[in-house]
């Protein structure tokens, strides 16, 4: 099964048994290669401002159940970076895909990425959800940039990732816009 990025932010942490935990799913965690979510960052929703030093995580790996309103977990899986290290070099060096520039080869945009969509059941990155813009996004519909294991065929540049014609010619469209919303079948 698979949910956008942007689904997961806001969720609240529950036990397995259904117990409130206290916490609410604040940022994702992408691993350096850029290809998978490694943790979820997450915030107490008892205190008002929280150190990122002392902030929450619980690694992906640890989450049993993800829905719509709620994501299941063993009561003892939320951590900290003192425990988790280098989860934390992560969040000081975050991969923030969110706004990158995609380009082809010949250096012309494709689009703006504005979400990301995972597989729930390992955080994998499965594809990237293109803008192209306030207008063509209104009348085509968003894009999708579908993303393989091996990120060795993109290119991540200073908040640009380029990719090859290959890649390029994989990008579909998501759905939605006006185009497809009253479309009329021109044998009518």
């Amino acid at each position: 099964m698979i949910i956008k990025g942007s689904e997961l932010l806001g969720l609240e942490l529950k036990s397995k048994n259904n117990q409130s935990l206290g916490y609410t799913v604040n940022d994702l965690v992408i691993a350096s290669k850029g290809n998978y979510v490694i943790a979820l960052l997450l915030k107490n929703n008892y205190l008002k401002k929280e150190s990122k030093k002392n902030c929450k995580i619980l690694c992906f790996n640890k989450i049993i159940e993800i829905n719509n309103s709620i994501v299941t977990l063993n009561d003892k899986s939320i951590t900290t970076f003192e425990q988790r290290p280098e989860i934390y070099e992560l969040v000081e060096k975050p991969i923030k895909m969110i706004g990158f520039e995609v380009y082809s080869n010949n250096q012309e945009l494709i689009g703006v990425v504005k979400d990301m969509i995972l597989n729930i059941n390992n955080g994998r990155i499965m594809g990237l959800v293109l803008s192209e813009g306030l207008f063509a996004d209104l009348y085509n519909g968003y894009s999708v940039l579908p993303l393989d294991s091996n990120l060795a065929k993109y290119n991540y540049d200073c908040n640009r990732i380029i990719v090859n014609e290959l890649i390029e010619e994989q990008i579909f469209d998501y759905g939605g816009g006006f185009k497809n919303i009253f479309s009329i079948d021109s044998d009518i």
